[in-house]
């Protein structure tokens, strides 16, 4: 791995860690940064990206507050959100591994996030639904369905920010 890659992942990291506890509470879930920033890391880094993502739940898991409404530990994955937080390795996998194989045009990059969103959710609403015990369409209208539109908005800002970065830094 290249010094540059390197140091993208720890920057990524932890902005990745700085960016997604920041929540504004809405029902069950917040919204938060956190598919955007994971957006973001899977097209800086593509295959590397699952990297960048184990560290920030380590980060997590041994006690930072980096984690929804800047929470951390066992008990954040353990919790009812946990699920999205082990999709979004699932996410980054998925999706960094289909960024850098094929045609990166905004509509490949558009439809390779949405699917690592809806693997994201799959997770998500499977562990919402296994820790409160509620029917697949309360979790689907709860929990899933308020925020796809949020999600989307989120992936394409994030599709923006690339194209201007790269436009400052064309080795990324």
């Amino acid at each position: 791995m290249k010094t540059n890659k390197i140091i993208y992942i720890c920057l990524l990291s932890s902005l990745l860690s700085i960016l997604a506890p920041i929540m504004i509470p809405i029902g069950n879930i917040g919204i938060t940064l956190a598919i955007f920033m994971i957006s973001l890391i899977c097209l800086v880094l593509k295959k590397y990206s699952v990297i960048c993502i184990v560290i920030y739940i380590t980060l997590g898991l041994i006690g930072l507050p980096v984690f929804q409404g800047y929470s951390s530990g066992l008990q954040s994955i353990l919790g009812p959100t946990g699920g999205f937080i082990i999709g979004y390795i699932f996410y980054s996998l998925i999706v960094g591994i289909l960024l850098e194989k094929f045609n990166k045009n905004f509509i490949y990059i558009l439809v390779v996030n949405l699917i690592g969103l809806v693997v994201c959710y799959i997770f998500g609403m499977a562990w919402f639904m296994y820790t409160t015990n509620v029917s697949f369409l309360y979790a689907l209208t709860v929990i899933i369905i308020p925020y796809v539109l949020l999600d989307l908005i989120k992936i394409i800002l994030s599709y923006l920010v690339y194209i201007q970065l790269k436009k400052v830094t064309p080795n990324i």
